[in-house]
């Protein structure tokens, strides 16, 4: 089973951190795969809409039609990931705020047998 690690920084306006969240669980590690990559894809989005995007990005989204996985709902953009049966669910990615900024995301392998203790 696989799941995906996503590496940003939170905060407000007297403190950050920098933490993580998962997102979603797979058995097909294709479809792990493509919604890692719808991830980005909506991410670069956000970026270019927030206007914190490069010349490059602006030139990339400028004309470009918005994939159908991203949606845009009072303000904000949602994401539509993919489940193993192929339907479509939607998340507001923890990382898309004000103070929030993704530093990357990867898939990790989910052992339902590991038990895991830190001090």
């Amino acid at each position: 089973m696989y799941t995906i690690k996503a590496y940003y920084r939170t905060g407000d306006s007297f403190h950050s951190e920098d933490t993580t969240t998962n997102e979603g669980e797979w058995n097909n590690l294709d479809i792990a795969k493509e919604n890692l990559q719808r991830m980005k894809v909506h991410y670069d989005y956000y970026s270019y809409k927030n206007k914190f995007a490069s010349m490059a990005m602006e030139k990339k989204w400028k004309n470009k039609p918005v994939p159908k996985y991203i949606l845009e709902e009072h303000g904000m953009l949602l994401l539509k990931l993919k489940a193993d049966n192929g339907k479509e669910y939607q998340i507001f990615p923890p990382w898309c705020g004000y103070f929030e900024s993704l530093y990357g995301a990867e898939i990790i392998t989910i052992d339902d047998g590991t038990m895991k203790f830190e001090v």
